[in-house]
Protein backbone atom coordinates (compact mmCIF):
# COMPACT_ATOMS: atom_id res chain seq x y z
CA UNK A 1 0.00 0.00 0.00
CA UNK A 2 1.53 3.38 -0.81
CA UNK A 3 2.39 5.83 1.75
CA UNK A 4 0.82 9.18 1.69
CA UNK A 5 2.28 12.28 3.13
CA UNK A 6 -0.04 12.55 5.41
CA UNK A 7 1.09 9.15 6.72
CA UNK A 8 4.72 10.00 6.74
CA UNK A 9 4.14 13.25 8.88
CA UNK A 10 2.15 11.28 11.51
CA UNK A 11 5.09 8.36 11.81
CA UNK A 12 7.87 11.09 11.97
CA UNK A 13 5.68 13.06 14.30
CA UNK A 14 4.98 9.51 16.43
CA UNK A 15 8.80 8.89 16.12
CA UNK A 16 9.72 12.40 17.99
CA UNK A 17 7.39 12.01 20.36
CA UNK A 18 8.75 8.63 21.37
CA UNK A 19 11.99 9.60 21.01
CA UNK A 20 11.17 12.68 23.29
CA UNK A 21 9.85 10.02 25.99
CA UNK A 22 12.96 7.92 25.88
CA UNK A 23 15.36 11.00 26.07
CA UNK A 24 13.06 12.13 29.55
CA UNK A 25 13.13 8.28 31.08
CA UNK A 26 16.79 7.33 30.06
CA UNK A 27 18.88 10.85 29.17
CA UNK A 28 19.91 11.14 25.48
CA UNK A 29 23.30 8.95 25.91
CA UNK A 30 21.48 5.88 27.33
CA UNK A 31 18.79 6.01 25.01
CA UNK A 32 18.55 3.70 21.79
CA UNK A 33 17.75 3.89 18.42
CA UNK A 34 15.88 0.77 19.17
CA UNK A 35 14.08 2.01 22.21
CA UNK A 36 12.67 4.86 20.30
CA UNK A 37 11.18 2.54 17.25
CA UNK A 38 9.80 -0.02 20.34
CA UNK A 39 8.14 2.98 21.60
CA UNK A 40 6.48 4.69 18.52
CA UNK A 41 5.80 0.85 17.08
CA UNK A 42 8.05 0.94 14.16
CA UNK A 43 10.92 -0.73 12.52
CA UNK A 44 14.76 0.89 13.41
CA UNK A 45 14.65 0.92 9.89
CA UNK A 46 11.65 3.63 9.29
CA UNK A 47 13.51 5.86 12.43
CA UNK A 48 16.65 5.83 9.73
CA UNK A 49 14.21 6.87 7.02
CA UNK A 50 12.85 10.06 8.65
CA UNK A 51 16.17 10.86 10.80
CA UNK A 52 19.58 10.17 10.25
CA UNK A 53 20.25 9.26 14.31
CA UNK A 54 19.37 10.11 17.70
CA UNK A 55 21.45 13.95 16.80
CA UNK A 56 19.28 14.70 14.23
CA UNK A 57 15.86 13.96 16.18
CA UNK A 58 17.59 16.66 19.32
CA UNK A 59 18.06 18.79 16.57
CA UNK A 60 14.26 18.76 15.43
CA UNK A 61 12.82 18.92 18.93
CA UNK A 62 14.88 21.86 19.15
CA UNK A 63 13.77 23.89 16.31
CA UNK A 64 10.46 23.23 17.54
CA UNK A 65 10.68 25.14 20.66
CA UNK A 66 12.74 27.65 20.08
CA UNK A 67 12.31 29.01 16.43
CA UNK A 68 8.46 30.31 17.61
CA UNK A 69 10.47 31.59 20.62
CA UNK A 70 12.61 33.48 18.50
CA UNK A 71 9.88 34.55 16.33
CA UNK A 72 7.54 36.23 18.51
CA UNK A 73 10.95 38.31 20.14
CA UNK A 74 11.29 39.76 16.56
CA UNK A 75 7.53 40.56 16.87
CA UNK A 76 7.19 41.30 20.42
CA UNK A 77 10.29 42.61 20.92
CA UNK A 78 11.24 45.10 17.62
CA UNK A 79 7.60 45.33 16.27
CA UNK A 80 5.04 46.18 18.62
CA UNK A 81 5.90 49.44 18.82
CA UNK A 82 2.51 50.91 20.36
CA UNK A 83 3.78 49.62 23.45
CA UNK A 84 6.66 51.01 25.72
CA UNK A 85 9.96 48.96 25.54
CA UNK A 86 10.40 47.92 28.65
CA UNK A 87 6.74 46.81 29.10
CA UNK A 88 7.53 44.75 25.73
CA UNK A 89 10.41 42.85 27.23
CA UNK A 90 8.38 42.39 30.54
CA UNK A 91 5.37 40.77 28.36
CA UNK A 92 7.52 38.97 26.86
CA UNK A 93 9.74 37.33 29.46
CA UNK A 94 6.21 36.54 31.57
CA UNK A 95 4.53 35.00 28.34
CA UNK A 96 8.14 32.66 28.21
CA UNK A 97 7.05 31.91 32.06
CA UNK A 98 3.49 31.04 30.79
CA UNK A 99 4.38 29.07 28.43
CA UNK A 100 6.47 26.86 30.89
CA UNK A 101 3.64 26.74 32.69
CA UNK A 102 0.74 25.30 30.63
CA UNK A 103 2.91 23.92 28.02
CA UNK A 104 4.13 20.40 29.11
CA UNK A 105 6.00 19.59 25.82
CA UNK A 106 7.84 22.22 25.61
CA UNK A 107 8.52 21.64 29.43
CA UNK A 108 9.84 18.44 28.81
CA UNK A 109 11.75 19.17 25.67
CA UNK A 110 14.13 22.37 27.76
CA UNK A 111 14.22 19.94 30.51
CA UNK A 112 15.98 17.20 28.54
CA UNK A 113 18.63 19.80 27.02
CA UNK A 114 19.25 21.37 30.04
CA UNK A 115 19.50 18.64 32.19
CA UNK A 116 19.68 15.25 30.09
CA UNK A 117 21.74 15.99 27.44
CA UNK A 118 25.84 15.50 27.14
CA UNK A 119 27.37 18.06 24.48
CA UNK A 120 29.93 16.16 23.23
CA UNK A 121 31.35 14.25 20.00
CA UNK A 122 28.38 15.04 17.90
CA UNK A 123 26.19 16.41 19.91
CA UNK A 124 28.62 19.18 20.45
CA UNK A 125 27.57 20.64 16.89
CA UNK A 126 24.48 21.38 18.79
CA UNK A 127 25.73 23.96 20.88
CA UNK A 128 26.76 26.40 18.25
CA UNK A 129 23.00 26.49 17.25
CA UNK A 130 21.91 27.60 20.78
CA UNK A 131 24.61 30.14 20.86
CA UNK A 132 23.54 31.22 17.79
CA UNK A 133 20.03 31.15 19.07
CA UNK A 134 21.05 32.96 22.21
CA UNK A 135 22.77 35.97 20.04
CA UNK A 136 19.45 36.51 18.11
CA UNK A 137 17.24 36.70 21.25
CA UNK A 138 20.07 39.05 22.32
CA UNK A 139 19.89 41.34 19.27
CA UNK A 140 16.09 41.79 19.63
CA UNK A 141 16.36 42.90 23.57
CA UNK A 142 19.27 44.92 21.87
CA UNK A 143 17.11 46.64 19.79
CA UNK A 144 14.11 47.15 22.42
CA UNK A 145 16.52 48.55 24.88
CA UNK A 146 18.28 51.24 22.10
CA UNK A 147 14.33 52.56 21.95
CA UNK A 148 13.91 52.50 25.13
CA UNK A 149 17.27 54.54 25.50
CA UNK A 150 15.98 57.57 22.70
CA UNK A 151 12.76 57.57 24.82
CA UNK A 152 14.68 58.12 27.64
CA UNK A 153 13.56 55.43 30.13
CA UNK A 154 17.07 53.24 30.41
CA UNK A 155 18.64 54.02 33.62
CA UNK A 156 21.59 56.24 32.26
CA UNK A 157 24.74 53.42 33.41
CA UNK A 158 23.23 50.34 31.36
CA UNK A 159 24.04 50.36 27.27
CA UNK A 160 21.56 48.87 25.08
CA UNK A 161 23.81 46.02 24.36
CA UNK A 162 24.78 45.17 28.16
CA UNK A 163 21.07 45.33 29.09
CA UNK A 164 20.41 42.89 26.50
CA UNK A 165 22.89 40.48 27.49
CA UNK A 166 22.07 41.13 30.79
CA UNK A 167 18.41 40.07 30.35
CA UNK A 168 19.36 37.33 28.08
CA UNK A 169 21.52 35.50 30.93
CA UNK A 170 18.64 36.41 33.45
CA UNK A 171 16.27 34.78 31.08
CA UNK A 172 18.51 31.11 30.78
CA UNK A 173 19.07 31.21 34.98
CA UNK A 174 15.45 31.72 35.08
CA UNK A 175 14.09 29.27 33.00
CA UNK A 176 16.73 26.81 33.95
CA UNK A 177 15.73 26.93 37.44
CA UNK A 178 12.31 26.72 36.94
CA UNK A 179 12.64 23.53 35.37
CA UNK A 180 14.75 22.10 38.02
CA UNK A 181 12.35 22.98 40.57
CA UNK A 182 9.51 22.37 38.73
CA UNK A 183 7.97 25.67 39.22
CA UNK A 184 7.44 24.49 43.15
CA UNK A 185 9.92 26.01 44.25
CA UNK A 186 9.23 29.88 45.91
CA UNK A 187 11.26 30.96 43.02
CA UNK A 188 8.17 29.55 40.60
CA UNK A 189 5.61 30.63 42.98
CA UNK A 190 7.36 34.23 42.66
CA UNK A 191 8.56 34.46 39.18
CA UNK A 192 6.28 37.33 37.85
CA UNK A 193 7.40 39.60 41.04
CA UNK A 194 10.87 38.67 40.34
CA UNK A 195 10.61 39.46 36.41
CA UNK A 196 8.95 42.64 37.42
CA UNK A 197 11.91 43.39 39.90
CA UNK A 198 14.22 43.04 36.86
CA UNK A 199 12.29 45.31 34.27
CA UNK A 200 12.33 48.00 37.07
CA UNK A 201 16.33 48.02 37.60
CA UNK A 202 16.60 49.20 33.89
CA UNK A 203 14.62 52.32 34.62
CA UNK A 204 15.91 55.20 35.50
CA UNK A 205 17.01 55.74 38.82
CA UNK A 206 13.64 58.55 39.63
CA UNK A 207 11.03 55.57 38.55
CA UNK A 208 13.61 52.99 41.04
CA UNK A 209 13.00 55.74 43.62
CA UNK A 210 9.52 56.10 43.38
CA UNK A 211 8.70 52.53 43.86
CA UNK A 212 10.57 52.03 46.07
CA UNK A 213 8.57 54.58 48.27
CA UNK A 214 5.21 53.04 47.15
CA UNK A 215 6.61 49.97 48.47
CA UNK A 216 7.95 51.45 52.01
CA UNK A 217 4.43 53.42 52.29
CA UNK A 218 2.32 50.41 51.52
CA UNK A 219 4.34 48.14 54.15
CA UNK A 220 4.21 50.99 56.65
CA UNK A 221 0.55 51.56 56.28
CA UNK A 222 -0.25 47.61 56.42
CA UNK A 223 1.72 47.20 59.75
CA UNK A 224 -0.17 49.65 61.44
CA UNK A 225 -2.90 48.44 60.52
CA UNK A 226 -2.05 45.21 62.36
CA UNK A 227 -0.18 47.47 65.50
CA UNK A 228 -3.90 49.20 66.21
CA UNK A 229 -5.65 45.71 66.06
CA UNK A 230 -2.65 44.07 68.94
CA UNK A 231 -3.26 46.99 70.61
CA UNK A 232 -6.89 46.24 71.74
CA UNK A 233 -6.96 45.41 75.05
CA UNK A 234 -8.52 42.23 75.69
CA UNK A 235 -10.43 41.21 79.06
CA UNK A 236 -9.05 38.71 81.54
CA UNK A 237 -5.75 39.37 80.68
CA UNK A 238 -4.04 39.82 84.39
CA UNK A 239 0.01 39.07 84.29
CA UNK A 240 0.52 37.51 80.69
CA UNK A 241 2.51 38.50 77.98
CA UNK A 242 1.61 41.96 76.32
CA UNK A 243 -1.28 40.62 73.49
CA UNK A 244 1.19 42.15 70.53
CA UNK A 245 3.98 39.79 72.03
CA UNK A 246 1.90 36.69 71.77
CA UNK A 247 0.59 36.76 68.37
CA UNK A 248 4.11 38.45 67.51
CA UNK A 249 4.70 34.93 64.66
CA UNK A 250 1.27 35.81 63.22
CA UNK A 251 2.75 38.88 62.15
CA UNK A 252 5.65 38.33 61.05
CA UNK A 253 4.22 35.51 59.19
CA UNK A 254 1.63 38.03 57.58
CA UNK A 255 4.50 41.03 57.45
CA UNK A 256 6.94 38.39 55.17
CA UNK A 257 4.15 36.38 53.47
CA UNK A 258 1.27 38.33 52.19
CA UNK A 259 3.21 40.21 49.08
CA UNK A 260 5.51 42.08 50.98
CA UNK A 261 8.26 39.70 49.68
CA UNK A 262 9.66 42.70 47.90
CA UNK A 263 10.13 44.75 51.20
CA UNK A 264 12.27 42.54 53.07
CA UNK A 265 15.20 44.74 54.15
CA UNK A 266 12.07 46.91 55.21
CA UNK A 267 9.74 44.48 56.99
CA UNK A 268 12.59 43.20 58.76
CA UNK A 269 13.81 46.38 59.99
CA UNK A 270 10.10 47.72 60.92
CA UNK A 271 9.92 49.46 64.18
CA UNK A 272 7.44 47.04 65.42
CA UNK A 273 9.11 43.71 64.69
CA UNK A 274 11.90 45.21 66.18
CA UNK A 275 9.73 45.96 69.36
CA UNK A 276 8.10 42.75 69.11
CA UNK A 277 11.66 40.75 69.09
CA UNK A 278 12.24 42.11 72.54
CA UNK A 279 8.77 40.44 75.05
CA UNK A 280 8.56 42.04 77.97
CA UNK A 281 5.53 40.95 80.76
CA UNK A 282 3.21 43.70 81.68
CA UNK A 283 0.73 43.91 84.30
CA UNK A 284 -2.43 45.03 83.23
CA UNK A 285 -4.77 46.98 85.69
Amino acid sequence: MRRTKEDAARTRAAIMEAALSCFDRHGIAASTVAQIATAAHVTKGAVYHHFEGKRQILHELREEVSLPLLDEADTELLQAREVPALERVEHFLVRILDSLEHDARKRRTLAVMQFKCEYVDDMAEELAGLARNHRRLAGAFEGAYREARKAGQLATHLTPEIAALETVMFLAGLVRLWLLHAGRHALGKNARAVIRAQVQSRKPESSSRTLQSQQRSGIQSRASRYTRAFDQPRPHSHNRIDNRHQFAPQLRKRVLHRGWRRGDDLANDHPLLLELAQPRRQHLR
